[in-house]
């Protein structure tokens, strides 16, 4: 009998189980507690069941599905119920799960898994253990007290298969995309008895092994992860499958799995290297040759190698004996260096003492401020909900005997033994931002620190390695001391009882938050890596988990002076064949390799396309010129599109002439041959009948609209927005007209099959069920919608308010033809970057991967106008990601083209078709009207006679209509390009005033002073130049391009001089007032306040601060902050956590520069809340993606940016009303 029958009064349930369920229904209102507490129990008529969904009973829902994350109350609740579960009948389980999927609703958002039945009962169970037990799960060894046993009886009790629940799990949903396992999966392998599952399930679940698309692949393969070499054997074959597989993502995955199965993998191995495709066979191959269980298997991995058919297979041969004969010379290992030994004995002295006992009262400070903002808040809460939250808890005062104890600690001699888990205390919280700064105090040694973190918990994270705080506190220490060592940490670790290897490693890859190690010096990193270099080998080209950086191993093998031979030979394969995102790292840290050169050339030669695409591509990067011999052989030998196109980039990198490699008969042979095969299916859509005509300049014949398919396909196939040299060059011979229509369309078409709307019937059901969510929250929490202009609306009425956004919503993407923008980007011109503008500024928050295309193409676009809307959304844009883009495209502009950022800004600026003088002429044919930009930077139109007219005329019989419609559409598109090009330019003017920017007079000379635009601009400013021997001279421009002093008289600038803007910082204060009178003498508008600011002087003492808080606790209504800073330049800081952000950025791309406004905080959607100001601090842009930003010195910070920065957050405080003693009680955070 089972024991659930023995148990209890009421059939099927314990004691346990119901004292749990009561707990958990205790917050619900008690008719509908009961209702739910009869059903589970008794059973009985579940027809009342869809009255929990959704928006029935707001917070009630959200408890019963357990949506409260291990930290609630009601979470004991929960992990009490789920631990009972196990001696509960299968019946009242499966009845406890209709209630929770009732409370989920039909909510696809919700649910992971594949539906079974049409429902998702059991999942709902499943989701409601996960999150309740996020804490158990986040250990590395946490387990659940729920049993697969128990599960598959319930399943079986609701009529599903047992193995149901793993099949689904064993592949993706299709009906919602994650990216990783989310919550389910990592719960379903921690469940006790699931490798027995696993095993018992076997049959149904291997034909999901291999199957469907490369998420469903990579979920498998997960899911097997940790399983015991017996499990897996059970699974050999579809291992060997996707160990082999074409995508590197999933063979990354597959191959330790293969490895472990050990010699169950070899027979399905050796069939597939025999019977399978070319690049099956070479994996096959490399993974029998590389953990071969017995020299057999090496030895018929090398036969085979040498027999086969394919030239990339047959290479492994040769590359195996190179091996083996590198083998035979010695290898000289690391040094890692004596193991640093930590000396625990702290002397009591009386800084010491002040040390602990300051960091106590700033902690007590803290904690009544954060506990007077907890009581206002739940007084608010309560006037609203009728009760106390059960969130309303304040914090004691640390006292001052866990003060003194703590001192009689560290003075022990004694290092402290501490705790593998998190165990923050409560107080934790309230001394994070005290603790770095502590920690740069002599007296706050390594063991000190070690006692405090200790103290408070804060020595790891849930996954072992180091605590942010203590990252922070290593990382401020080193940075002022010059200690410790990553080695010295791990120590330290390691004698306080706790894995410090591993404490150090995951802190270094950490993807979030401080990272100790991070802007160290190498010595201070290098014996860590070389002691450990086993253990960051190992992670060379593998896929890293959400929580690691992708650079981290790679940066630390940079630290070392010498790469040993077994780093450089597991390096090279990930260099050329690893997952992309790890290619160019490893090609960075093999540069110093002395046979890198050579070997990279011989890649050129290899029988795999990407292999040859690869290498070509890291000798154009990195400017190999010694490989232009391999190149030219390659080129002549090549019949692949894309590797081709990749050898000419390569070609031309290194300064070859690339005409000579074209062959126009060639392409109209291969042209011949795509079109044949078929064109991609990415580009079904296109309407190639609206192809326009092209011709070759040359001989104006049209070009085959064959031909024109053909480069398409090869672009699409590229997967790039940026075109290759082949590409490029072949559209530079069409007729320009011709090109810049071609691309244009191009572009155009490419933004419409992205943008293609859905249909009507899919934008009306979006539209209401985005009003019934609406009306829902509105009803529930009406305060919220107090000032929405839908307040009070109805579901119907809200359905008609959102249908016209719903109508425009894209059906798809064009993502997948993105190779389409390279053509634009060879062929377009002018028009591009209005197209490419709109999208980026309307579609900015929602297609991210198409607007960095975008941007891209744009980069390649030979027209100003492009360049400097690149340039433009590299330093303004709203969304970082975008700027980003824009920034590492601007500088690979600028690279390309042998120009400094700022030179390409500066050698790009458009004229709007206007000559030096300032005159666009506008021709009818016989008769040619002119435009003239005035000072105030409108365009004065004058017909042929000279006289002023309001526009342009309908055209006379006599005139040429179309120069005359022409004409028409030039003098629109230069006022749109003048309005556009001087608020670009003034801004970057101010920009290179804040980062005292200069200019060779030459260049300031031509590029600025003469430009038929920017005269205007730099008139209205005043200027220095200086040279090494003499001393700087002020002037102003004047219309005729001459300069001029303040007194009036001409100023002459030497050719060699250094040109850059006045300001308070640089002048003397009788030369700053005797500047502004001439101004206002000359009636100049100055295009920005020049002078008068005043200058931030830095105190010596404050010169290694990273921050400056000379307007801390000044409040201001959060709205009027958000005006003035967008006004001064700042766009909002990205947002956290529930949409929480605290600061407003700057960035200053020139210098790689951001400035930083920090304040308490607002909401997203934002609420006009009172905020408090708190500081500036100025950021360095990290130079590898994913790598954190580093904070600067105000030393470090340039004087007049500096200046101007104190100056913004002194504009931003005068919004409000100024300081305030008691601003802590007065934000909301």
């Amino acid at each position: 009998m089972a024991a659930w029958f023995s148990r209890g009064t009421q059939v099927g349930t314990t004691k346990e189980f119901r004292r749990a369920l009561d707990a958990v229904l205790a917050q619900v209102h008690p008719p509908l507690a009961g209702k739910i507490r009869d059903f589970v129990l008794s059973g009985g008529d579940s027809g009342w069941l869809p009255q929990l969904a959704p928006g029935a009973f707001g917070q009630q829902q959200v408890l019963l599905t357990g949506h409260i994350y291990g930290i609630h109350p009601q979470a004991g609740p929960y992990q009490q119920l789920t631990t009972a579960m196990g001696d509960v009948s299968p019946d009242v389980l499966l009845r406890w799960a209709q209630v929770v999927e009732a409370c989920f609703g039909p909510s696809a958002w919700a649910f992971e898994l594949a539906d079974l039945d049409g429902g998702h009962t059991v999942e709902s169970l499943l989701l409601v253990v996960a999150n309740t037990h996020q804490a158990q799960l986040q250990k590395p060894s946490g387990t659940v007290p729920l049993a697969h046993s128990t599960l598959e009886d319930v399943l079986a009790t609701g009529g599903s298969p047992r193995s149901s629940i793993l099949v689904r799990a064993f592949h993706q949903n299709p009906q919602r995309y994650m990216s990783g396992l989310g919550r389910l999966r990592p719960l379903l392998r921690r469940m006790p008895g699931y490798e027995d599952a696993v095993q018992r399930h076997a049959p149904e679940l291997r034909p999901h092994v291999a199957a469907g698309d490369v998420r469903d692949r990579l979920v498998a393969a997960e899911m097997l992860q940790g399983l015991s070499r017996e499990t897996l054997a059970l699974f050999a074959d579809e291992l060997a499958q996707l160990a082999t597989a074409s995508g590197a993502q999933v063979r990354e995955v597959a191959a330790p799995l293969v490895i472990t199965c050990g010699s169950a993998a070899s027979e399905p191995l050796r069939a597939l290297a025999t019977n399978g495709k070319p690049d099956q066979r070479l994996q096959a191959l490399r993974l029998l040759w590389s953990h071969a269980t017995d020299e057999e298997d090496r030895a018929w991995a090398q036969r085979t190698a040498a027999e086969d058919r394919a030239a990339s297979v047959q290479a492994l041969a040769v590359e195996w004996a190179a091996e083996a004969s590198a083998a035979d010379e010695p290898d000289i290992p690391l040094e890692a260096g004596p193991r640093p030994v930590i000396d625990w004995a702290v002397t009591a002295t009386p800084a010491l003492h002040v040390l602990v006992t300051q960091l106590w009262e700033d902690a007590n400070r803290d904690i009544e401020r954060t506990n007077e903002m907890t009581r206002r808040a739940a007084d608010a809460w309560a006037a609203q909900h009728g009760q106390r939250p059960a969130w309303a808890n304040v914090t004691a005062p640390m006292a001052a005997a866990d003060a003194n104890d703590l001192l009689r600690r560290m003075t022990s001699g004694r290092p402290p033994r501490a705790s593998n888990e998190p165990k923050p205390r409560v107080e934790a919280h309230h001394v994070r931002d005290a603790l770095p700064k502590l920690a740069t105090s002599p007296e706050a040694s390594l063991p000190v620190l070690g006692h405090l973190l200790h103290h408070f918990g804060l020595l790891v994270d849930w996954r072992g390695g180091l605590n942010h705080t203590a990252a922070a506190c290593f990382n401020g220490r080193q940075r002022a001391l010059a200690e410790p060592s990553l080695s010295q940490v791990a120590v330290l670790y390691d004698d306080m009882g706790l894995d410090g290897t591993n404490a150090v490693m995951r802190s270094w890859s950490s993807t979030w938050g401080e990272r100790v190690g991070q802007g160290w010096p190498r010595e201070a990193v290098a014996p860590f890596v070389a002691e450990h270099l086993d253990a960051f080998a190992a992670g060379l080209g593998r896929q890293t988990d959400w929580y690691s950086r992708t650079d981290a191993v790679y940066e630390a093998l940079s630290a070392l002076d010498r790469l040993p031979r077994q780093v450089t030979e597991a390096l090279w394969p990930v260099a050329l064949t690893g997952l992309k995102a790890h290619r160019r790292l490893a090609q960075d840290v093999l540069r110093a390799t002395p046979d890198r050169d050579a070997r990279v050339a011989t890649a050129l030669a290899d029988g795999k396309g990407d292999v040859r695409t690869e290498a070509a591509r890291w000798i154009a990067r990195d400017h190999i010129s010694s490989a232009v011999p391999a190149l030219e052989a390659a080129f002549a030998k090549e019949k692949q599109d894309v590797a081709k196109g990749a050898l000419l980039d390569a070609l031309e990198a290194l300064g070859q002439p690339v005409e000579t490699y074209l062959d126009r008969d060639r392409l109209a042979a291969d042209a011949a041959k795509t079109v044949a095969k078929g064109l991609p299916k990415d580009v079904d859509w296109f309407p190639w009948d609206a192809l326009p005509e092209v011709r070759w300049a040359d001989n104006g014949q049209l070009v085959a609209p064959i031909t024109l398919q053909h480069l398409f396909a090869q672009a699409v196939k590229a997967k790039s927005p940026e075109p290759n040299a082949l590409l490029r060059r072949y559209c530079s011979l069409f007729e320009p007209a011709d090109r810049e229509r071609l691309g244009q369309l191009v572009l155009d078409t490419w933004v419409a099959q992205d943008l293609r709307p859905v249909d009507r019937a899919t934008a009306e059901a979006a539209a209401a069920r985005q009003a019934s969510s609406t009306f829902h929250w509105m009803q529930t929490y009406p305060q919220h919608f107090k000032d929405d202009p839908t307040y009070g609306l109805s579901v119907d009425q809200l359905t008609a308010h959102f249908l016209p956004g719903a109508l425009r919503q894209p059906a798809g993407s064009a993502t997948a033809s993105k190779g389409l923008l390279a053509v634009a980007a060879a062929c377009a011109g002018e028009r591009a970057a209005a197209t490419a503008s709109r999208y980026l500024q309307e579609w900015y928050g929602m297609r991210a991967s198409q607007g960095k295309a975008l941007i891209a193409m744009l980069a390649w676009v030979d027209h100003p106008s492009a360049t400097q809307l690149v340039l433009s959304v590299g330093s303004r844009f709203r969304t970082k990601s975008f700027q980003d883009e824009a920034t590492r495209q601007a500088e690979a502009l600028a690279e390309r083209k042998g120009w400094t950022l700022t030179e390409l800004a500066d050698r790009t600026i458009p004229t709007a078709g206007l000559d030096e003088d300032g005159v666009l002429r506008l021709s009818y044919g016989d008769r040619t009207f002119t435009a003239a930009l005035l000072p105030d930077l409108s365009l004065e139109l004058r017909n042929p006679d000279g006289k002023k007219v309001a526009s342009l005329p309908t055209p006379r019989q006599t005139d040429d209509e179309g120069r005359a419609k022409e004409s028409k559409k030039a003098l629109a598109a230069a006022r749109k390009e003048v309005k556009a090009v001087l608020k670009l330019q003034a801004e970057r003017l101010y920009e290179a005033l804040c980062t005292d920017r200069d200019w060779s007079f030459e260049d300031w000379d031509r590029y600025l002073n003469h430009h038929p635009l920017m005269h205007l601009l730099v008139q209205r400013l005043v200027w220095t130049a200086s040279t090494s021997d003499e001393a700087p001279v002020v002037f102003r421009p004047l219309d005729d391009h001459t300069l001029t002093d303040v007194d009036d008289t001409e100023v002459v600038v030497k050719p060699d001089a250094r040109v850059r803007l006045a300001h308070d910082s640089n002048l003397s204060p009788d030369d700053v007032q005797a500047w502004q009178e001439h101004l206002a003498d000359y009636e100049v508008s100055p295009l920005f306040q020049q002078f008068g600011k005043g200058i931030y002087a830095l105190d010596e003492a404050k010169a290694d601060a990273r921050e400056i808080e000379d307007f801390r606790g000044s409040l201001v209504e959060a709205f009027r902050l958000r005006g003035r800073a967008t006004r001064l330049g700042y766009t909002r800081g990205a947002p956290g956590d529930g949409g929480w952000f605290s600061t407003y950025e700057k960035r200053f791309p020139t210098l790689g520069l951001t400035s930083v406004v920090s304040f308490s905080g607002n909401s997203l959607p934002e609420e006009n809340r009172t905020v408090a100001l708190i500081s500036l601090s100025f950021e360095r842009r990290a130079e590898q993606a994913g790598a954190a930003t580093t904070t600067l010195r105000l030393r470090e910070v340039p004087e007049v940016l500096l200046s101007e920065a104190w100056n913004d957050v002194r504009i931003l405080a005068g919004e409000g009303t100024g300081p305030d003693p008691d601003w802590e009680k007065k934000v909301t955070y």
